[in-house]
C-alpha cells in the first residue's frame, strides 16, 4: 500500500502537470494552424499534411505528440522527486540546498549557471527567481518575468518542485548547513537560526577567563584592544592575514587561538612572540584555559592515544584548537571522515592539510611513551570548540594580549615552521 506521504506527492505532481497546461499547447497549436490555413486559402488536403506532420512529425523532426509526451514523462518523474525534496525541506526547516544533475547539449542558460552554483540559500531564492545568479543576469520572457524555459507561475513556494522548467532533469535538494564550505558561506551574509551575527555578542555567557587575564596584567603583557573585523572573511583571507613564516621562537599556539579569533569575527594578529608568546605557549597556561572554557584534557603516557581520544570527539563541520606533544594548531574532520589541521607558521604553504598519525609523530612531535630514568609518565592533550569560545564574554579580551601592529610582527619570507 502506499504510504500518505507517497500518496500526497502523487496527487501534487499531478494537480501540478495538469495546471502547467499539457494539453492546452498541443490544442492552441492546432488552433492555430487551422485558423492560419483556413485565412491563407491553404487546400484542404495541404491543411491535413500540416496537421499531420506537426502532429506525427517528419523524418528528423519529431512531432508534438513525440514531443510533449517526452517532455510529460521527464516532468513528471522530476516533479515527483521535486515533491519529495519539499516534504523534506519543510519536515527540516532546511535553509541551504544544492541544484545537482547532469548538463547537457540542450541545458538552458539559467541551469547551467545554478549548477555551477551549487550550494543555494533559502535567502536566494527571490533573487534567483529574477534570473539573478552569483551576478549574472538571465535571460527573461518578458511574458512571464521569469528565465526562458521556465514554467509560468514558477515562485518561491514551487520552485523546489519546478526546478528549471519545462524538460529539467535537475534537482535542488535540502541539505545540512554542515557540508556547505565555509567559503560560500562566508560570501553569503545570510540570516542564521542559531547566531544572527559571525561576530561574538559577548554577553552570551559569563567571562570564563577572568583570572587568566589578570595573571596576563601582572605578568606586564601588553594589551591592545581587539576590534571586530570591517566584514567577514573567507578561509582562505583569513589564512592570508594570520599565517606567514615565523621568525619568532615558535607562535603555534598564539596563532592557533589568533585564527579562531578572526572567524568569530574579530580583527586580531599575531607574530608578537616576547613573553606574550612564551605565556601562551605555556602547557600550563594553554590547561587552565582549557579547563576554564570547558574544553577537553587528555592525559596518557602516549600522546598518539590521548590525541585519538580528543579527536573522536570533533564533529564534521566545526573547528578545535587543539595541542598535542609540542604543537598547537586549528584541527576539523570532514564529512569524508577524514582529519586535517591548519598550517599558519609557513613562508608559502600554508591552509589545512591532512592530520594522519605520520603528521602527529613529525608535525606534532607526538611520541609513543614518555619515560623518564626509566619510568613512564603522562602528558596532557587539549581540545577547545570554537563554538565555546564564541560564546565567552571574555574570548575578546584574552586575544587583546596575543593582538600585534603589523609593523611589530615577526614573520616573513625567513621564517620556518616551528
Amino acid at each position: 500500500m502506499l504510504s500518505a506521504i507517497a500518496k500526497q506527492r502523487i496527487e501534487d505532481t499531478t494537480d501540478s502537470l495538469i495546471g502547467s497546461g499539457y494539453r492546452q499547447i498541443v490544442t492552441d497549436s492546432l488552433k492555430q494552424m487551422l485558423t492560419t490555413a483556413v485565412t491563407s486559402g491553404m487546400s484542404y488536403n495541404d491543411m491535413l499534411d500540416q496537421i499531420q506532420t506537426a502532429l506525427l512529425g517528419a523524418e528528423d523532426k519529431p512531432g508534438m505528440i513525440s514531443k510533449y509526451a517526452k517532455t510529460y514523462v521527464t516532468d513528471t518523474l522530476g516533479q515527483f522527486a521535486g515533491q519529495g525534496n519539499k516534504l523534506i525541506a519543510t519536515a527540516l526547516d532546511s535553509q541551504w540546498f544544492q541544484y545537482v544533475g547532469s548538463n547537457l547539449t540542450t541545458t538552458r542558460e539559467f541551469c547551467e549557471h545554478l549548477t555551477k552554483k551549487r550550494y543555494v540559500h533559502i535567502s536566494e531564492i527571490p533573487t534567483i527567481l529574477k534570473g539573478e545568479i552569483d551576478g549574472h543576469k538571465c535571460k527573461i520572457n518578458e511574458a512571464t518575468g521569469l528565465w526562458l524555459g521556465a514554467k509560468d507561475g514558477t515562485n518561491e513556494d514551487n520552485f523546489i518542485v519546478n526546478r528549471g522548467g519545462w524538460n529539467c532533469g535537475h534537482e535542488l535538494i535540502p541539505v545540512n548547513e554542515a557540508v556547505v564550505p565555509r567559503a560560500v558561506k562566508d560570501k553569503l551574509e545570510y540570516p542564521r537560526k542559531a547566531d544572527t551575527s559571525s561576530k561574538v555578542v559577548e554577553t552570551l555567557s559569563p567571562p570564563a577567563f577572568t583570572e587568566v587575564i589578570e595573571k596576563l596584567e601582572i605578568q606586564g603583557i601588553d594589551f591592545f584592544e581587539v576590534k571586530d573585523l570591517e566584514k567577514p572573511l573567507s578561509e582562505d583571507e583569513i589564512i592570508a592575514r594570520v599565517g606567514g613564516g615565523d621568525l619568532t621562537q615558535g607562535s603555534c599556539s598564539s596563532l592557533a587561538l589568533t585564527y579562531l579569533g578572526n572567524v568569530c569575527g574579530f580583527d586580531v594578529q599575531d607574530f608578537r612572540d616576547g613573553i606574550s608568546r612564551k605565556f601562551f605557549a605555556n602547557k600550563n597556561n594553554i590547561q587552565d584555559i582549557v579547563k576554564r572554557i570547558g574544553g577537553k584534557l587528555e592525559s596518557d603516557t602516549s600522546d598518539f592515544h590521548s590525541a585519538v581520544q580528543l579527536l573522536k570527539q570533533v564533529v564534521p563541520g566545526k573547528e578545535y584548537y587543539f595541542s598535542c606533544g609540542r604543537h598547537a594548531a586549528v584541527v576539523r574532520k570532514l564529512e569524508s571522515g577524514v582529519f586535517e589541521y591548519l598550517e599558519l607558521q609557513s613562508p608559502t604553504e600554508n591552509g589545512f592539510k591532512r592530520l594522519t598519525t605520520s603528521v602527529l609523530g613529525n608535525r606534532f612531535d607526538a611520541r609513543k611513551s614518555h619515560t623518564l630514568l626509566g619510568t613512564k609518565y603522562e602528558t596532557t592533550s587539549t581540545l577547545i570548540d570554537i563554538d565555546l569560545l564564541k560564546k565567552d564574554a571574555s574570548f575578546r579580551k584574552l586575544l587583546g594580549y596575543i593582538n600585534t601592529q603589523a609593523d611589530q610582527q615577526k614573520k616573513g619570507d625567513w621564517g620556518t615552521i616551528k
